[in-house]
Order: C-alpha cells, then structure tokens, then sequence
C-alpha cells in the first residue's frame, strides 16, 4: 500500500508540481485539510512503533537479547542515523552500508560467539531430548 501511495504521490507531483500536501491544502477544507494531517501523523507514528517493535523481536530471536533492550537498541541505532543526517547523506549511505556488511561479512571475532551460542544451543538440545525453546531447536544429523 506505501508503494501505491508513493507512486500516486510522485505522479501528483510532477503533473502539478505540488506535493500531497500541498494538494490537500490546496482542495480541501481548512478542517479536513487538518483531520487527513491528523491521520498521516496517526499512521506514521505506527508504522514507526511497528518497526521498532519488530526489530526488537528479530533481536530476540537472533540473541535472546529482551524486548526492552531490543528497543533501547533500536532507538539508539535511530539517533545514531538522525546525527549522521547533520555530516551529509554520503556519511548515512557509508554507516548503512558498513551494518550491512557486519551482517553479510561476520568478522572473525565474532565467529567464537556464534559458536558458544551454538554449543549451548546443542548442549540444551541433548540434555532435553525435545525441542522446549526456538533457540534449542536444530535438526541434528544423529536423529
């Protein structure tokens, strides 16, 4: 759906030169202007809360970290981003691309963690025959 309304967005704004606001401004009363201004505040902060929320899910998954400092995380991953916007679009684009290259490319350091978490993760899985936490959960070639 933030696909097609970009798309339509775009068109509306090279056919008359105004952003989505600006035309809504522009057509719409003063109190419906306002109210349709009230709504989009309404569902970015939602998709916002959605995101942050999902990222501290996905880092509970992945490190058993809690929720609470999953979204600590994210928040200060998020400002971290925001004061990289005062160096220059080139300095984010840099910060982005070195996050995903720790996720593409594990430095060697970081192989020993991985590997204690699997141990563990193998060792809980023997002792309790069954599968009692996603993180204990593997298919071992013995089974």
């Amino acid at each position: 759906m933030a696909i097609v309304l970009q798309a339509l967005s775009a068109r509306l704004g090279l056919a008359s030169g105004l952003d989505l606001a600006q035309a809504c401004r522009a057509r719409f009363s003063k109190p419906a202007a306002i109210t349709l201004w009230l709504v989009a505040e309404a569902a970015i902060a939602a998709t916002d809360l959605a995101e942050i929320i999902g990222t501290a899910i996905g880092l509970q998954l992945l490190f058993g970290m809690p929720l609470a400092v999953g979204i600590a995380v994210t928040l200060l991953d998020t400002f971290v981003v925001l004061a990289f916007e005062r160096a220059g679009f080139r300095k984010i684009e840099l910060f982005v691309v070195s996050l995903l290259g720790l996720i593409a490319f594990p430095s060697p350091l970081s192989s020993p963690w991985r590997m204690s978490i699997l141990a563990k993760s193998r060792a809980a899985s023997s002792r309790h025959g069954s599968c009692s936490t996603i993180r204990g959960c593997f298919i071992s070639a013995s089974a």
